[in-house]
């Protein structure tokens, strides 16, 4: 979470004094994380072993050039410690309680629209940049060094969205976008082909026989399983080698009890094959995982 968290973010935490509160600031701390300051308005003055505690949240910003906060304040208390932190311009208020009342909830997210605080939260497990700077419950240990995220060879964290489909790397997303104006055919002939080795239309027939039978059809028509396999078929005609889908198990239509297939692709055969996680898998295209 990089883009969120750094090296240099300095960190403060609403609810310091408490349980969980020191518990997992001192955590944060043991994980290289700057924590500069706490709040709890009936123990200003005092200190969290040496971090000290502030009345409001904009003194703890005024006194430490804080721009994250990281919230453990109890359910009940909780939404107006967030509205405090927006009131502030915190930029990053990352929420850990939990239990906290839907309507509180979505009061203050609705109160930080066209405000300049990020809300991340509440109910969750906070932010990790690994090796740089950890903000919640996150245990340091599960990622201890900053890492890279490369693609056959390539870096791919600081790509273009154009490098990214370029290199291969393809996303199917949940809603698919299908073009209802268009018809099976039209839609799968819609994007254009970015890397060699891209199926043809007729090994995608093999593939997904639904989609020859229905060529004519509107594509939104299509059942939500062959939607599935038009937005698939797709990506494969353009010579994707990696297959991300954001719905792993919807249905693609082959088999109902099946994921939608995520696999190995060679131009081999266009049979089903078993998957090392026991779903079922098809071969045909590039390679993809």
């Amino acid at each position: 979470m990089a883009i969120f968290l750094t090296a240099d973010s300095k960190i403060i935490v609403q609810g310091i004094t408490g349980a969980d509160g020191t518990k997992h600031t001192r955590r944060m701390v043991a994980s290289g994380s700057k924590v500069v300051g706490g709040v709890n308005p009936r123990k200003a003055g005092t200190d969290v072993d040496g971090i000290a505690v502030y009345a409001t949240v904009a003194e703890a910003m005024a006194g430490t050039g804080a721009d994250v906060s990281v919230v453990f304040v109890p359910p009940a208390f909780a939404k107006a410690a967030v509205i405090e932190a927006i009131d502030a311009a915190m930029p990053l208020v990352v929420i850990i309680t939990e239990g906290i009342p839907v309507q509180d909830s979505a009061w203050f997210w609705e109160y930080s629209q066209g405000r300049s605080t990020r809300i991340i939260g509440p109910n969750c497990p906070g932010l990790i940049s690994p090796g740089k700077s950890n903000a919640g419950i996150i245990p340091a240990s599960i990622a201890p060094d900053a890492g890279r995220i490369g693609f056959r060879g390539q870096e791919t964290i600081r790509m273009r969205p154009d490098e990214v489909a370029r290199a291969g790397i393809a996303l199917c997303p949940e809603e698919r976008g299908i073009f209802a104006s268009l018809n099976v055919t039209e839609n799968l002939m819609l994007p254009p082909q970015i890397a060699p080795g891209g199926m043809s239309v007729a090994e995608i027939h093999t593939l997904f026989p639904n989609l020859k039978e229905r060529a004519s059809s509107q594509g939104t028509k299509l059942s939500g399983g062959e939607q599935q396999m038009l937005a698939i078929g797709r990506i494969l005609r353009t010579g994707a080698r990696l297959l991300l889908l954001d719905e792993p198990t919807a249905p693609s239509g082959r088999s109902r009890r099946a994921a939608t297939p995520c696999c190995w692709w060679s131009r081999t055969s266009a049979s089903p094959r078993p998957s090392p996680t026991g779903t079922t898998s098809w071969s045909t295209g590039a390679s993809l995982t």
